[in-house]
């Protein structure tokens, strides 16, 4: 019986899918001359924004790791002045440092993102210059954010001291792992898998928008293969990693 209300609910979802689907092929098909020059006006926009958009990126999320950092010290202070039993203590140092840390991880991806907007407008600019002006903060982002986010691990291993690894090795997330007790490793675990379920349907559902946005104008393969592979890499890294895990419980 459940399985058969289960395919009764995937086959409804699959109608409603048809149906809007076909509506919003309607309403392209009735907007399309008027639809296609709005959004290449709003291309050129974003791409001239981008350096400004990144700026303002780094100012917001790099005031936040820093109060977030300034907080965590206080905490730590305090957590590492006692005899080392409060663990509510060090567990509030440790999430205003991860704080920080999510902080600084949004800022590096929008940074590679925007950097990316502003120079892909580099082979229809009248000013090359204009283009390359964001190389600069783009540099300055990135090194600085790697700087912050290497106080951010040292501070933890202070209020955790069997932690191991360095930010700037090429195996830091194998040895911090490897550092976590059973507790920390199920949360990573749990996260990883939440992640990577939200990453999915996030695929999908850009999948959706580009083949519409596809429709409305020439984006090209470039952005579905780019997508596509990255969707690879998920579905093939999960299937080894999984298959390596089992074969180490036998």
């Amino acid at each position: 019986m459940k399985k058969h209300k289960l395919g009764l609910k995937f086959a409804l979802l699959m109608l409603v899918a048809l149906l809007g689907g076909g509506a919003v092929g309607v309403m392209i098909g009735a907007g399309y001359e008027s639809i296609g020059p709005v959004l290449q006006q709003m291309q050129v926009w974003f791409q001239q924004a981008a350096l400004w958009l990144m700026l303002a990126a780094g100012g917001v999320c790099g005031a936040l790791a820093a109060m977030w950092y300034q907080k965590g010290k206080r905490a730590a202070a305090i957590a590492l002045a006692g005899d080392g039993e409060d663990e509510a203590a060090f567990d509030t140092a440790d999430q205003y440092y991860a704080n920080g840390m999510g902080a600084l991880n949004v800022l590096t991806v929008l940074t590679f993102v925007l950097f990316g907007v502003s120079v892909s407008a580099f082979g229809t600019a009248k000013e090359i210059g204009a283009v390359l002006l964001p190389v600069v903060p783009f540099f300055v982002l990135v090194f600085g954010t790697m700087a912050a986010q290497s106080r951010f691990v040292n501070a933890t291993k202070q209020l955790y001291p069997e932690k191991q690894g360095s930010l700037l090795d090429t195996k830091f997330q194998e040895k911090w792992y490897d550092s976590c007790d059973e507790a920390e490793r199920r949360q990573i675990g749990d996260a990883a898998l939440f992640a990577m379920k939200t990453t999915s349907r996030a695929i999908v559902w850009l999948f959706v928008v580009l083949i519409l946005l596809g429709i409305l104008t020439d984006v090209g393969v470039l952005p579905i293969l780019t997508l596509g592979t990255v969707w690879l890499v998920q579905a093939v890294s999960y299937h080894n990693a999984a298959t390596k895990g089992q074969k180490k419980k036998k």
